[in-house]
């Protein structure tokens, strides 16, 4: 294969991948293969974090129909691993604005070809100023499927359901109030 050629290619797969993958979460950070006993990986990943503007209030008088934008924002995502066994590994991550979160992979297939493992995790956010604070707390399960399409290229698949619990609270220093979802 001509070096030029591959190098289309490997930019190609790069940047669907980047496309097809949504919103950033953790195991965009990791696959399904166990680190191994003892062994470490510090993860550095850029994202890009979108708001509607419509979820902030905005409102868009000049537009005949619902079409608000979307604030878009680059991050830094960070992540710490370290293996426990050979079939266990855990992590901590500061994604986002903040949001940190704790996982525990377990690996159940872990051949040369095929390894598959469920990452379940917790994370989450509160931020608080005056007598007002609010934030969410959010649970997840991601099946983590790696799929070896040769030496040097590797597909993760991670479907994942997530719970999001969100609350706020309010205090003006003799009455408070608060509220979940």
């Amino acid at each position: 294969m001509r070096p030029l050629l591959k190098l289309s290619s490997v930019l190609t797969l790069v940047t669907a991948s980047i496309l097809a993958s949504g919103c950033p979460t953790t195991p965009l950070l990791v696959n399904a293969r166990p680190l191994g006993d003892g062994k470490n990986a510090v993860i550095v990943a850029g994202s890009v974090y979108g708001v509607s503007l419509a979820a902030t209030g905005a409102e868009n008088e000049s537009a005949d129909d619902d079409v608000y934008g979307l604030l878009t924002v680059p991050t830094i995502d960070l992540m710490y691993r370290r293996g426990i066994g050979n079939n266990f590994d855990m992590g901590i991550a500061l994604t986002g604005w903040g949001k940190v979160t704790v996982d525990g992979k377990i690996n159940l297939i872990n051949s040369p070809a095929f390894a598959f493992s469920i990452d379940p995790g917790i994370g989450g956010f509160f931020i608080s100023a005056g007598g007002t604070g609010g934030g969410y707390v959010q649970f997840s399960l991601p099946l983590l499927f790696d799929v070896v399409l040769s030496q040097s290229i590797r597909l993760t698949l991670a479907p994942s359901y997530s719970g999001i619990y969100a609350f706020a609270s309010a205090s003006d220093g003799n009455n408070s109030a608060s509220a979940s979802a």
